[in-house]
């Protein structure tokens, strides 16, 4: 389950934080409130092809974290296990940043990764995210 998303710098967004607790959330708002962006930056963060536009106008780079709970994700958990990369706090954190010339690099819990691993694991959490 994401229980957080952090984005810095990325396309309108100066900063944000968004803790989701568990149960439906929903986002809505007018045209323009960046939704889109929102849905955008998950996709950076889980291994879509990124592109120097996205980054802020001004600013050096984006950088967007996911937090996931895998506690009830026992694929993923293996996944990471087998990597060296689970945590014992039930906790998955994917980092992906930005740079304005538009090279990137991605993060699983702090260790960094290429594109390949990290879409490998996004399938995991986001298969299980759809089944809940």
């Amino acid at each position: 389950m994401l229980i957080q998303i952090h984005i810095s710098h990325l396309a309108t967004i100066q900063e944000v934080r968004l803790d989701f607790k568990s149960g439906t959330t929903v986002i809505t708002g007018e045209t323009g409130a960046g939704k889109s962006i929102l849905i955008d930056a998950i996709e950076l963060a889980l291994g879509e092809r990124a592109t120097s536009e996205m980054v802020r106008h001004g600013q050096e780079k984006a950088d967007i974290s996911l937090c996931f709970d895998i506690r009830k994700q026992p694929e993923a958990q293996a996944w990471l296990k087998n990597y060296d990369l689970l945590n014992e706090d039930g906790e998955c954190i994917i980092r992906r940043t930005i740079n304005k010339d538009g090279r990137s690099r991605s993060y699983i819990n702090g260790l960094p990764t290429t594109l390949q691993p990290l879409r490998e694991l996004s399938e995991l959490l986001i298969k299980r995210m759809n089944e809940m």
